[in-house]
């Protein structure tokens, strides 16, 4: 009977891949972490899964899911029927959509009716605190899948321990229409102090002022805290926006 012969050789060469393999597994796992820290999602719209049209009035929906806080309310408004709108003489549809795109992406798109005007509201922490930590990033990000022509009009507001920071931006495109691009809103440029280690509530408000009387569509796929070491297309709060 034959029996294989098990060397040093052998052994010390199984162990270094071992050795090998297990370092590179830890390596793995501090990339993977670094990744992790380099963001906090705050929604990326695969859940609370939505949509409504409207040409005139408003609705207001609160949907739940795995955003941060766990729950977005968006007040819709179109025409309000105690103030009847010019801009509407068509009675055309104005609509947003919450969907999945694939199992793991998800997009939030809006649109306006052809001569109409809508505007939406967009809440974060409304009912319950988010209590949110964010002092390991500077800016949110808005990753936008695109937007056409007419542009994107928004304030954002946020309440971070008991103090209340705005910023407003205004923006076409920068590569073109309805091709993906982003927009940082700095934390520096909210005026109040910073880091924000304990943010309750945000809001994010697109004004009809993006698009009367001309339509208005774009989609965002993400918002996320990050760290601004690599700044986005568009940045809120500075002289050209």
């Amino acid at each position: 009977m034959n029996f294989s012969k098990i060397t040093t050789k052998t052994i010390t060469t199984k162990t270094a891949r071992v050795a090998f393999l297990s370092a590179v597994a830890v390596m793995a796992i501090v990339s993977v972490s670094q990744h992790a820290a380099a963001q906090q999602v705050i929604d990326e719209f695969t859940s609370g899964l939505y949509n409504k049209s409207l040409s005139t009035g408003t609705v207001t929906n609160t949907q739940t899911g795995t955003m941060a806080g766990g729950s977005r309310m968006i007040i819709f408004t179109a025409c309000e029927p105690a103030n009847p709108c010019a801009a509407d003489p068509y009675g055309q549809p104005n609509s947003y959509q919450i969907k999945k795109v694939t199992k793991t992406t998800g997009i939030f798109i809006f649109n306006t009716g052809y001569k109409s005007a809508a505007d939406l509201l967009l809440y974060y922490g409304v009912g319950s605190p988010m209590s949110l930590d964010l002092s390991a990033y500077d800016r949110i990000r808005l990753f936008f899948d695109g937007a056409n022509l007419e542009g994107v009009n928004f304030n954002f507001e946020v309440n971070n321990d008991g103090s209340s920071g705005a910023v407003g931006c205004n923006f076409t495109d920068p590569n073109g229409q309805q091709n993906p691009f982003t927009v940082d809103i700095p934390f520096a440029n909210l005026g109040i102090p910073t880091p924000l280690g304990d943010v309750t509530s945000m809001l994010f408000e697109f004004d009809a002022a993006q698009g009367i009387n001309t339509g208005a569509d774009w989609a965002i796929t993400s918002i996320q805290a990050v760290s601004g070491a690599t700044g986005g297309d568009i940045q809120c709060g500075s002289t050209a926006n």
